[in-house]
């Protein structure tokens, strides 16, 4: 079961973010997307990172910060979609998912380019 987790993680923004969309047209219950986000986001804070132990390497004492904050920050960007249905017109939380949603990004890029690097001078597989 922690395989087709850790396989298909990445997937669930993008069904929450399709679910968000049926969920504003009122095609989706909002009590079924409530329960499905709160869920995700628990799997992305605390499930994912203590009890999976995705970012923690327990044998190296290791641990990865910035995958902790990125999973925080993806954790409270889905939570806070909740209160956004009932309060559109809030300019507050608009900010807010506006700056999370920066940071996101700019996580987003800095991991692609740490892996990109990692890869062009680690990797033997010729990848430049």
């Amino acid at each position: 079961m922690t395989e087709i987790l850790k396989k298909y993680d990445h997937l669930l923004p993008l069904i929450a973010a399709v679910l968000f969309f049926l969920t504003q047209r009122d095609t989706f219950p909002v009590l079924v997307y409530t329960i499905f986000i709160v869920l995700i986001g628990v799997y992305f804070f605390s499930l994912k990172d203590v009890i999976l132990g995705d970012n923690f390497q327990l044998k190296e004492k290791d641990v990865d910060f910035l995958g902790l904050f990125a999973n925080f920050i993806i954790s409270v960007l889905l939570v806070i979609s909740v209160p956004f249905l009932y309060l559109n017109d809030n300019d507050s939380i608009k900010m807010i998912i506006k700056i999370l949603a920066l940071i996101n990004f700019a996580l987003l890029i800095y991991f692609n380019l740490k892996n990109h690097l990692l890869c062009r001078w680690s990797c033997s597989d010729g990848f430049t």
